[in-house]
């Protein structure tokens, strides 16, 4: 994210400039449009700003299982239920079984060749976190986000 006072640029999820303290404005990440407060989808291009509205625009994504070759149905099928899995701990506010939730939907898109999004997704999620880097789920985290780099 760069900042519009200084030009630097700053971590993803930053609230203010490392470089200058300005506050720092969130941004659409598809058309670069200022994000409204509380807003769920861009005013400019309709994305998704927040996790749980791109989770639910990732499942209107998902083609319908019938009349697919069995192996696809079956990863068609696992991704539906890996996005209600993460939506469904969203909503408990349990993020490590959103974690657990968003490693099971990464690894399926790194098998699909769709790295970017998993990537992206789980570095969200994996951001999130402030403590407990020693524990099994985020130590396997980190490797997935290594692999997927």
């Amino acid at each position: 994210m760069q900042c519009a006072s200084c030009g630097s640029e700053n971590p993803e999820g930053a609230k203010f400039c490392i470089e200058c303290a300005a506050p720092l404005k969130k941004r659409c990440p598809s058309c670069g449009a200022e994000k409204l407060p509380r807003a769920k989808f861009c005013a400019e291009c309709a994305a998704p700003l927040t996790r749980q509205s791109r989770v639910q625009g990732l499942e209107s994504r998902v083609p319908s299982t019938q009349h697919l070759p069995p192996n696809t149905q079956a990863e068609a099928e696992a991704e539906v239920c890996f996005l209600k899995a993460i939506e469904i701990a969203q909503r408990q506010q349990a993020k490590s079984l959103e974690l657990r939730a968003v490693m099971s939907l990464s690894r399926l898109w790194q098998q699909q060749g769709k790295k970017d999004e998993a990537r992206q997704m789980l570095a969200e999620t994996y951001g999130w976190f402030t403590e407990g880097f020693d524990t099994a789920d985020l130590q396997e985290a980190r490797v997935l986000l290594e692999e997927l780099t």
